[in-house]
């Protein structure tokens, strides 16, 4: 599916409903078998959401909250954004994650340069339960110092 595709399931105002993910993007055969299954509980209703989530991530190209995050962004401020995107990336011929990446491009573009890395650790800061534990994050020195504007 092209990013056209993938934003008239994702980009939708009060957030996507996992649903429309899975069962909804799949052909009729196909969501059939996932409600049966959902119906005789071989599959649990967070299960088919958490699936929903990966699927979301893998097409996106990172994870499902950076992915959905970026897209808030641009619908919240399509006024100001929509302009170049639609000049710079084509969502009907374009992969959800190339789309992603010139939305990105475009967002820090318009971002001052003080306020950019407050919004990249906002974009990625994963949800709770989601994501890599505090404790198991580790960063280089010249991380650090590069982040803290010193490198």
């Amino acid at each position: 599916m092209c990013a056209a595709d993938w934003l008239s399931v994702l980009m939708v105002p009060g957030g996507v409903d996992l649903e429309d993910v899975l069962p909804g993007l799949l052909d009729d055969e196909t969501a059939e078998v996932v409600e049966d299954a959902l119906l005789r509980g071989d599959l649990g209703v967070a299960e088919k959401d958490h699936l929903s989530l990966e699927v979301i991530s893998t097409v996106a190209g990172r994870p499902w909250w950076v992915a959905l995050r970026l897209i808030e962004n641009a619908r919240r401020s399509w006024d100001a954004l929509g302009a170049d995107m639609v000049r710079k990336a084509d969502a009907a011929t374009l992969s959800l994650s190339a789309w992603l990446d010139a939305l990105f491009a475009t967002i820090l573009l318009a971002t001052e340069e003080g306020k950019r890395t407050m919004f990249q650790l906002k974009l990625e800061r994963a949800p709770e339960g989601f994501g890599p534990k505090p404790e198991d994050i580790t960063m280089s020195a010249d991380s650090f110092l590069s982040m803290a504007g010193d490198g």
